[in-house]
């Protein structure tokens, strides 16, 4: 079992290769049997190759994606996050035309880990508004 702090470090190592963009580093963080999930979304992508083309993906479509911890906990192997992120809306993402728009949302982060490193992350945002069109 890991404790919080090691936890908390690997959590921020991942961070601070998601802000390089480096995504083979990005997904070093990630265990074998690994997944990236957006509840309010309903999208799963599981192990190392769909966990970096998520990446990919999100990268591009939100290139100044930037999130911002607000408070964090932990449990037996797990660390939670919630957080505001802000970006804007600039390229292709789930078939999605761009709308250009910048948002800030509140969402939280429930991080499992095995062996050592993180298992995956499940995400849920306050409001999907990264993806709504201008009315």
């Amino acid at each position: 079992m890991m404790t919080p702090m090691e936890m908390k470090r690997a959590y921020d190592v991942r961070r601070e290769v998601e802000e390089a963009r480096d995504l083979d580093a990005v997904v070093a963080t990630f265990s074998d049997d690994c997944f990236l999930e957006n509840v309010a979304l309903g999208t799963r992508a599981k192990g190392r190759l769909a966990v970096r083309a998520a990446y990919e993906a999100l990268f591009t479509a939100f290139p100044d994606l930037s999130p911002t911890s607000e408070g964090f906990a932990y449990g037996e192997d797990v660390f939670l996050t919630w957080d505001m992120v802000h970006g804007t809306f600039e390229g292709l993402w789930l078939g999605l035309e761009p709308t250009g728009r910048s948002f800030t949302c509140a969402f939280t982060n429930v991080v499992p880990f095995v062996d050592g490193k993180m298992q995956g992350r499940r995400f849920s945002s306050t409001s999907p508004a990264y993806v709504r069109r201008p009315a």
